[in-house]
């Protein structure tokens, strides 16, 4: 059995989410999620971000909801 970092019910209740949020509320890697924000895929797909103070990143968990349900995971082909 693994455990979590991040609590999903917490992240769940959250309007902004750290960049380890956002990968573990997306099941994704810090890679996957960086060139989702850089790049996008051979579709031109990004998600939107922003950044706090030039170091600091958050996503709105809106935007990734919209993210997911509008590209399903299987149909995302990463450059």
């Amino acid at each position: 059995m693994t455990t979590r970092s991040i609590n999903i019910e917490t992240i769940c209740k959250k309007i902004w989410l750290t960049e380890k949020e956002a990968e573990e509320y997306m099941g994704v890697r810090n890679d996957v999620l960086r060139r989702f924000r850089g790049k996008g895929s051979d579709a031109g797909i990004l998600l939107p971000y922003v950044r706090v103070g030039g170091k600091i990143i958050r996503y709105r968990r809106k935007d990734i909801d919209d993210f997911l349900l509008k590209h399903k995971p299987e149909k995302l082909k990463m450059v």
